[in-house]
């Protein structure tokens, strides 16, 4: 019977420890374009909202439900170099876009471009 209470207690100490380090704030703050972290959740979640609201999308179009961080859907690497390219034409192009660079500017609210047809 002790040996049971000895196990049980391991197991949850053990789920205990591996909770409390996946819900760490700090550790899975996600990070930036130069892989520095966030200074923020706010500021983070705030700009995921705008982007799937630019392209007309929910977040699972991008990120797999269980793992936000998992990289493995096309359609979260081809956001990820929009997003990078969107931060460098802000960069460069800053006095000619008034700081109007976003996805919006291309996408129209729909996740695919629409092709243009001459």
């Amino acid at each position: 019977m002790c040996r049971k209470k000895s196990f049980l207690l391991m197991i949850l100490s053990v789920c205990a420890i591996s909770y409390a380090s996946q819900n760490d704030s700090e550790s899975t703050l996600p990070t930036n374009e130069k892989g520095k972290p966030w200074e923020s959740w706010d500021r983070y979640r705030k700009q995921m909202i705008e982007i799937s609201e630019q392209l007309g999308v929910t977040c699972t179009y991008c990120h797999l439900p269980k793992n936000y961080k998992d990289n493995s859907k096309r359609e979260f690497q081809i956001a990820k170099k929009h997003i990078e390219m969107v931060e460098l034409l802000k960069n460069q192009f800053k006095e000619t876009l008034n700081n109007k660079m976003d996805c919006y500017l291309c996408h129209k609210g729909q996740a695919k471009i629409e092709a243009k047809k001459n």
